[in-house]
């Protein structure tokens, strides 16, 4: 079974990526646009 502290870190970082989720893909649909050198 995992630790404590591992699991909640896994957590944390679930939570991150869910704050950052809409200007990640703002940022990627910048990166990808094509029409820009």
């Amino acid at each position: 079974m995992a630790k404590t502290s591992s699991v909640e870190k896994n957590n944390r970082r679930r939570k991150l990526a869910d704050q950052y989720a809409a200007k990640r893909t703002a940022l990627k649909a910048i990166i990808m646009d094509q029409s820009k050198p």
